[in-house]
């Protein structure tokens, strides 16, 4: 299996495994390693900044399942209160995308956090974060509705990725719970 500390955990995989049955469709924001295992079981939409991660798993497509890019470069975006990120995926582009997609379920694995030493020619200027779904989410409820959410780094030293799971809960009226042994993860059920 293809986990790493860049990925979802194995415990993380093996509980959608658990929740959502196969050919169902998972949003990803942020792809990794993790999506090829998605991939053996689900249509995969990743949510992607970084050119050279695009595609990465469209060659393990197969008969039963695809896995679709969308490229959203990283833009500034309205301060969200209680958050202190100034960069999320382009809300532009994820505004026009969102309606017309149709997925089950919601992974929150990016972007990557904090600044872009890692992407060469990327003009950073600002801490990239993950509360930008926050907007995306109240500006399209209807897309979200009835579906699950898994927060990524949960249990990291910054509560960032706690904070903004609670906020989702409460944003989508749903049930939080907080799971993991190595590494804390985020699940929100549709009440």
């Amino acid at each position: 299996m293809s986990f790493d500390n860049w990925a979802i955990s194995e415990e993380m995989f093996l509980h959608i495994r658990d929740i959502l049955p196969d050919n169902k469709t998972i949003l990803e924001f942020g792809s990794g390693t993790g999506t090829y295992e998605l991939l053996k079981h689900y249509n995969v939409i990743s949510i992607e900044d970084n050119p050279k991660w695009l595609h990465l798993a469209t060659r393990f497509n197969t008969n039963d399942t695809i896995s679709r890019y969308i490229h959203a470069p990283l833009t500034d975006i309205e301060p969200i209160d209680g958050f202190e990120d100034t960069m999320w995926y382009d809300l532009n582009i994820m505004n026009k995308v969102t309606p017309t997609l149709e997925f089950d379920l919601v992974i929150i694995d990016g972007p990557c956090t904090g600044t872009h030493h890692w992407a060469a020619g990327c003009d950073i200027d600002g801490l990239i974060g993950r509360a930008g779904i926050l907007s995306l989410i109240k500006e399209n409820p209807e897309d979200f509705k009835d579906t699950i959410f898994m927060i990524d780094d949960c249990g990291r030293d910054n509560p960032h990725e706690k904070n903004l799971a609670e906020r989702i809960a409460s944003e989508v009226n749903g049930t939080l719970a907080f799971r993991g042994t190595d590494k804390i993860y985020a699940i929100i059920l549709p009440e």
